[in-house]
């Protein structure tokens, strides 16, 4: 209808020329409405992903924009990285001459459309970019293999995509280095059990004209294990030891359970339970302790544990094999068995407060202690320690019948009954009230003897602060005694009474917060009853 429009008003103006008249001169319709002056495009530059379609429009206009509708010459693609034809989506009659189907080939670039219509032509780059990237992984690599990651461009039919070099055209990147490191042309290393996630990113080339402007990305997981078995151990705080430390034998038994790694040669777990079949373990000595052996599994990993049952005192080593697909590792550990100690029949039955006793033990290792009616004596008592004897001064704990164990962190052994028959002086000493005086452990507490004469006595005193002490000593014979005040281990003197011959005795210290010790010497070693007062001055 437009066209026949056209037309007639042109005949119009033609009459109007052959009157003489000149109306129609400037009327813009006067020009050819099917001369073809420009080709327009739409778009103007098409980017199309490898295998894929995009359509492009191009139609012939005349001077006022107007199609001319003019037929277009067959397009000419250079070079033939796209193919052209109709497209066949719009219906024939409807159809404008130039709307085309632009498919994509497999090869990246950039190639030139051009449409040619009434000796008029235009130009569309169209610009090939991969659809997608595609990465090749193992799914599972030992801790210390190394190996190449491969990736190619696909088309969205999922062929290959050319040209791509993925030392130089992909980026690659690891989650996890420690476990997997990735480098820049995809060669991989593992180190760590674990699992990391490569990734493979594609941002276009200079070549296909889309550098930075498209990318493609894809990704995989490559689940790293530990190497082959090569190693076993006890493990304790993820360490490997040869030292169990101590198993406590109490009534009744407890057993104590260890565990048991199987490392790569790299020094990294192995738990695969394919490889790690099987465990077996024996003691050097059953009677100190029996150890077995359990192969578990916990979800996709294999656990070993030994449990070591104590029997009685002493000292033996565990040793056993795990059986892998490698052959047979050997492990073995030492482990310390601290028994129930039982005291020496043959021991001394009674004795004088400040006697030396020694007791000969069985079953007892490392630390023991000295238990009398139950209640254990301060290390001051103690003289020495051995793993079958212990030595200490007989404390006053009153004359008679009493109870002596020995034992390790209250694990107490049967008791022996010791008779004491004297306390060394006529009466036990005397002590004053101390009133309001701030020490904090009053009565003075008699803590040890000097020697079996009993002629040297120590009581220990504590102070909250510092203070100045005054000590009065008096005594019911004609003896010398002595007062002089040491450290709580009476490794130095802090303050005398100068040794003299007078009785009573007194001594004024200047004393520092803590411990203390008053020493009470029987120079002439006469027997005496004596009363011993400290106050705070």
């Amino acid at each position: 209808m437009r066209v026949g429009f056209v037309r007639n008003v042109g005949l119009a103006c033609l009459a109007v020329a052959a009157l003489g008249l000149t109306a129609c001169n400037d009327d813009p319709i006067s020009e050819d409405p099917d001369q073809t002056s420009r080709i327009s495009t739409n778009p103007s530059e098409m980017v199309i992903p490898a295998g894929r379609s995009g359509q492009l429009a191009a139609r012939a206009l005349n001077e006022t924009g107007e199609p001319t509708f003019a037929e277009f010459a067959d397009p000419v693609v250079t070079p033939q990285c796209v193919t052209l034809q109709p497209d066949p989506a719009a219906a024939v009659p409807i159809q404008p001459p130039g709307l085309f189907l632009v498919t994509a080939g497999n090869t990246l670039g950039t190639c030139t459309i051009e449409l040619s219509s009434g000796g008029l032509s235009a130009t569309v780059d169209a610009i090939v970019v991969a659809d997608g990237v595609e990465l090749t992984c193992p799914e599972q690599v030992r801790s210390s293999d190394t190996g190449t990651l491969t990736a190619r461009l696909t088309s969205s039919t999922g062929e290959t995509v050319t040209p791509f070099d993925q030392a130089t055209d992909l980026e690659w990147a690891t989650d996890d280095a420690d476990v997997l490191a990735v480098d820049d042309a995809g060669g991989f290393e593992a180190t760590l059990a674990g699992a990391a996630t490569i990734t493979g990113t594609w941002t276009g080339t200079e070549a296909t004209g889309t550098a930075g402007r498209v990318t493609r990305e894809a990704t995989c997981t490559v689940a790293v294990v530990a190497d082959v078995p090569a190693s076993a151990s006890f493990l304790i705080d993820d360490a490997a030891v040869t030292d169990l430390g101590v198993v406590d034998q109490t009534n009744p038994v407890v057993a104590s359970e260890f565990t048991v790694a199987v490392f790569d040669a790299a020094g990294n777990f192995n738990t695969v339970p394919d490889e790690i079949t099987g465990i077996s373990v024996s003691s050097a000595d059953p009677g100190i302790a029996t150890a077995t052996a359990t192969r578990a599994l916990l979800g996709e990993e294999v656990a070993l544990t030994v449990e070591v049952t104590p029997v009685s005192g002493g000292t033996t080593t565990i040793s056993g094999t795990v059986q892998t697909s490698e052959g047979a590792l050997p492990f073995s550990a030492t482990v310390r068995v601290v028994g129930i100690a039982t005291i020496d029949a043959a021991g001394p039955a009674s004795g004088l407060v400040g006697e030396i006793v020694t007791l000969d033990l069985t079953g007892l290792e490392d630390v023991h202690e000295v238990f009398i009616d139950g209640t254990q004596l301060d290390d001051i008592f103690v003289e020495s320690r051995t793993a079958n004897q212990i030595v200490f001064w007989m404390p006053f704990v009153g004359v008679g019948t009493h109870e002596i164990a020995v034992g390790r962190e209250g694990a107490l052994s049967d008791p022996f009954e010791f008779d004491l028959t004297s306390s060394g002086s006529a009466d036990s000493p005397a002590f004053l009230d101390p009133g309001t005086a701030p020490l904090t452990a009053l009565p003075l507490k008699k803590v040890a003897f000097q020697d079996a004469d009993q002629v040297d006595h120590f009581y220990l005193i504590e102070l909250a602060a510092d203070a100045t002490i005054v000590i009065d000593l008096d005594w019911d014979t004609g003896a010398d005694l002595d007062i002089l005040v040491t450290d709580a281990g009476v490794t130095a003197f802090e303050c005398t009474d100068g040794a003299t011959s007078a009785q009573p005795e007194q001594s004024t210290c200047e004393l520092t917060a803590g411990q203390h010790q008053i020493w009470i010497n029987d120079f002439d070693e006469a027997p005496a009853t004596y009363v011993l007062e400290a106050a705070i001055q």
